[in-house]
């Protein structure tokens, strides 16, 4: 089991996603950043981890600097980002409510939003500590 919020989620969540034929079928090539804005990495910036997709792998994954920039960015505290993680809250939800932003450019948007939340149905069934 990993905890979650830690390089070794994300690395699960991965290795996950990599597995799974739907997921790949897709050919989804994008960047996409999870953010914590109450976690903190070792210069003191939100804690980030970059998740590099490329024909429908993810390809690398790392935690990054608060300033890194990719075309989905998720961004909100821990507890948010748990809870849309679990489906307990409804990311849109919590886009209205100003808990949670997040970034995106249109078009990737409409094209992998069927992605998106099989990506988010993957990560559900990853073992996880919260």
């Amino acid at each position: 089991m990993v905890k979650y919020g830690t390089l070794e989620y994300f690395q699960a969540v991965a290795e996950a996603l990599n597995k799974d034929a739907e997921f790949v079928k897709s050919g989804m090539s994008t960047t996409y950043i999870y953010r914590f804005t109450d976690r903190k990495n070792a210069s003191g910036g939100d804690l980030s981890f970059l998740l590099k997709f490329d024909k429908g792998k993810v390809v690398e994954i790392k935690e990054v600097p608060a300033t890194e920039d990719a075309e989905f960015i998720g961004t909100g505290p821990y507890d948010i980002l748990t809870k849309i993680s679990k489906g307990e809250l409804d990311g849109q939800q919590a886009m209205k409510d100003g808990t949670f932003k997040f970034k995106y450019f249109l078009f990737k948007a409409a094209r992998y939003g069927k992605t998106l939340t099989r990506m988010g149905e993957i990560a559900r069934t990853v073992p996880v500590e919260y």
